[in-house]
């Protein structure tokens, strides 16, 4: 009996303590995940803080006619500038004559009065100016000031809205996880070990 008990304590005091280290791994995966929530939603917050502030707009690339400037899968930054503020060298977003979508090209040359631009622009990756005179008719133009690689490819995921459910559905059954691994933790009561005499 007497070299029975030892043994039970000991083995008592190893589940005791591999239980301890389970709950401090515990808790700092919950910290690192907790310090990685706030430092994404810091980043988003601050980066829709300065798009608002600045009053920037960001578009996706969907193209390579600006490689190497940025190419498909970037998004391109841009600012809203007064028409007569455009000069050649200047990147700007427009809609070209006998087109539907937006163009990202670089002005080559502006000419026409004040209130009636016309300017002839070219993608970089071309060899060739574009083959239009387009007319700039707007008050105002997008001017790009800066690209994100990458960013594009997201955004056009989610206005497909796959990476949208993709993401609610991470962000659901990370919540019922941690919600049944909280309601199932149970702390678990020590083993009282009952006394012995020894003869």
């Amino acid at each position: 009996m007497a070299v029975g008990l030892p043994a039970v304590l000991h083995r008592r005091g190893r589940s005791e303590r591999h239980e301890r280290r389970g709950v401090a791994l515990g808790r700092a995966g919950q910290v690192v995940a907790g310090v990685f929530t706030l430092a994404v939603s810091a980043v988003l917050l601050g980066a829709a803080g300065l798009l608002f502030f600045f009053h920037l707009s960001v578009q996706p690339v969907l193209t390579g006619s600006m490689r190497p400037t940025f190419g498909p899968g970037s998004a391109v930054i841009s600012r809203t500038i007064p028409v007569q503020e455009i000069r050649p060298g200047m990147i700007v977003i427009f809609v070209p004559p006998g087109h539907s979508a937006s163009f990202a090209h670089r002005i080559l040359t502006v000419s026409g009065p004040t209130g009636d631009r016309i300017v002839t622009t070219k993608g970089d990756a071309n060899p060739a100016p574009d083959p239009w005179h387009a007319k700039i008719d707007a008050p105002a133009i997008q001017e790009v000031v800066g690209s994100v690689p990458q960013l594009g490819n997201l955004m056009v995921a989610m206005h497909g809205g796959a990476l949208r459910i993709v993401m609610l559905g991470s962000a659901g059954l990370f919540i019922a996880v941690t919600g049944a691994r909280t309601i199932l933790r149970t702390p678990r009561r020590p083993v009282a070990v009952p006394a012995r005499s020894i003869p």
